[in-house]
């Protein structure tokens, strides 16, 4: 059912912005798992991809970029904000591996909008076969058993997120973001029409002033 795996696929970017809770090595070890499960799935169809790129530049875009700006004159972040940073490092990566994966270029992803899916529902040619999905070792368990005490190690996951949004940066990255946030005002107000204007009128002629005709006088035999 197409609405029950777009239900899914949004459940579950969802679990990358989610607080870490208590143990956030083993939180941030599941999501590499997630994202690896993610980047491997055979989608046949574009929407399902393209919601994909589309969520996970949504999260990065917003989230993302605001948790990076809010820990970077901060130093070394904690456990718990060192986890998140490599959360949605994951999902940039994810981004950037479906979008290579499935053939999806820039215009396409920014073009794309979830509410008139149905259009973009068209079958995928073949993924390519030359893409392989890496998370790198900041992921694996041996980088991630010791989070807590590691500051190296929880500072590097703060710089893998800055180097992941700059990647994305000016693709469709940004525009998913102003997006997002344009917020709707109703209509817009009508445009007035313009004053017509129209040619000069010309004075109407001046009217003949008639002077009175003078009287008439008697002659000298007294006649008029």
């Amino acid at each position: 059912d197409r609405a029950a795996r777009r239900a899914v696929l949004e459940r579950t970017v969802a679990k990358f912005q989610a607080p870490p809770g208590r143990d956030p090595a083993g939180w941030l070890a599941g999501l590499a798992a997630t994202a690896a499960a993610l980047a491997s799935l055979p989608f046949r169809t574009s929407d399902e991809p393209l919601l994909l790129v589309h969520r996970a530049a949504r999260a990065c875009a917003l989230d993302g970029e605001a948790l990076h700006e809010s820990l970077a004159e901060k130093g070394v972040p904690g456990a718990a904000d060192a986890a998140r940073c490599g959360a949605f490092a994951l999902l940039c990566r994810l981004r950037a591996h479906v979008k290579r994966k499935y053939r999806l270029g820039d215009a396409r992803c920014a073009a794309y909008d979830p509410a008139a899916a149905a259009s973009s529902d068209k079958p995928l040619g073949a993924p390519r076969d030359d893409v392989a999905w890496t998370a790198g070792s900041l992921y694996g368990s041996a980088a991630l058993a010791f989070l807590d005490a590691d500051a190296a190690a929880r500072s590097s996951l703060l710089e893998d997120l800055a180097a992941r949004l700059s990647d994305d940066a000016g693709d469709d990255l940004g525009t998913v973001a102003a997006a997002s946030t344009t917020k709707k005002r109703g209509r817009p107000p009508k445009a007035k029409p313009a004053a017509v204007t129209h040619p000069a009128m010309a004075p109407p002629p001046a009217r003949k002033r008639r002077g009175r005709k003078p009287a008439k006088r008697p002659n000298a035999q007294g006649e008029y």
